[in-house]
């Protein structure tokens, strides 16, 4: 969680005004829930925000991106599919290390929430 901004005013009964930037919605529905209930709050701003999220096709571009960088890596034989953060890895690899490489390159994008790995390790 990236805190932006946050202000409190002096007065004791003053409303109080939060400002994050969050990655869940359940992290802004506990935060608010939580400032509310604080001994002399008696009105809370609410301007804690979700953290934009990456589109499929922004996360599936930078993956094949960083794979391509990689010399090492034959990113001919992997298929990426990505559904709402969840990146699904097909296909083989000639070992573990490339396996180890493609999946850092994945957990690298923004957005990945999830890695299902069903590389094949062929010689």
């Amino acid at each position: 969680m990236a805190l932006t901004q946050t202000t409190v005013q002096e007065a004791a009964f003053a409303p109080r005004s939060f400002k994050f930037l969050v990655e869940w919605q359940f992290q802004r529905a506990n935060i608010f829930k939580n400032v509310e209930h604080v001994s002399g709050v008696v009105n809370v701003v609410n301007l804690i925000n979700l953290k934009p999220r990456a589109h499929t096709t922004d996360i599936q571009k930078r993956i094949k991106d960083a794979l391509k960088r990689h010399a090492d890596v034959e990113a001919t034989k992997v298929t990426i599919a990505v559904s709402n953060g969840t990146v699904t890895l097909t296909g083989s690899v000639e070992s573990f290390d490339e396996m180890d490489r493609i999946e850092g390159a994945v957990w690298a994008a923004p957005g990945v929430t999830k890695v299902v790995d069903n590389l094949r390790i062929t010689s």
